[in-house]
């Protein structure tokens, strides 16, 4: 008997096409947003250091991943306490064998407000406190930073200690906001913590850098908190020199004892 004949082959139903099928361009859009805004956000993140950089802002140096050494001399002149004498030395060495996760530091300083004596540079060299030790880098990016530091103060009575420091970056076009935590411990004037919020913003119509601190303190040989606030506008004309001025405010212990 001759074979069966084939069954007829259907075409199968069109399926409706719902808006799953047409994201496409959404995803591009959405990818070409996402981009664009991460270039703002780098680039006001590179405009903010740029400023902290000219000016030597000590922030640069917590944040510091490469090798750094500041060396600073000056006189201050207060209303209150007279002519200072400041001296900060500033090293940041660090080890590319371990992707600059780790640094040598070394500080040294002097911050007094006695009246400067003939023979004040030679005083001064027996009463600057240096601190000397290891930082690791736990994480560092744009946006977060984790760094812990251990190691030896000498200049009076020698004090081992041990820092934990983290900063996040919220950019906030046109403004940056910068937090700031940092835990402190030395071996005889005991646990200190300090918070701070700073929020940044370029003035891009004269090129000027405005900027808002606010900062509080505590130290475990104190009673209470210290808050600080500080307004500055600071202005690199031609990358040689520029204008800072700075308004701040440092309230004592609060509460009091």
């Amino acid at each position: 008997p001759p074979p069966p004949a084939a069954a007829p082959v259907r075409a199968a139903p069109a399926v409706p096409q719902g808006p799953a099928t047409n994201r496409a361009p959404i995803r591009a859009m959405v990818r070409h947003v996402d981009a664009w805004q991460d270039s703002l956000e780098r680039g006001m993140v590179w405009s903010v250091r740029r400023f902290d950089r000219f000016f030597g802002d000590e922030e640069i140096d917590d944040d510091n991943e490469a090798t750094r050494v500041r060396i600073a001399l000056g006189l201050r002149i207060d209303a209150d306490e007279g002519v200072s004498f400041e001296q900060r030395l500033r090293v940041r060495l660090a080890l590319p064998q371990l992707e600059n996760r780790l640094q040598i530091i070394a500080d040294s300083m002097r911050d007094t407000g006695d009246p400067v004596p003939e023979d004040a540079v030679e005083d001064a060299v027996d009463e600057v406190k240096r601190d000397a030790g290891l930082r690791y880098i736990l994480k560092a990016d744009e946006r977060r930073r984790l760094s812990a530091d251990a190691g030896l103060r000498m200049g009076g009575s020698p004090q081992v200690f041990g820092k934990l420091r983290g900063r996040v970056t919220v950019p906030y076009d046109p403004w940056e906001m910068r937090m700031v935590e940092t835990v402190q411990w030395y071996s005889i004037d005991g646990f200190g913590e300090t918070s701070e919020m700073r929020w940044s913003r370029i003035l891009r119509s004269r090129g000027w850098l405005f900027q808002s601190s606010t900062r509080v303190g505590w130290r475990e040989d104190e009673s209470g908190v210290t808050p600080a606030q500080s307004f500055s506008w600071q202005n690199a004309v031609r990358g040689e020199w520029g204008h800072r001025y700075t308004i701040k405010a440092e309230w004592p212990e609060t509460p009091s004892t």
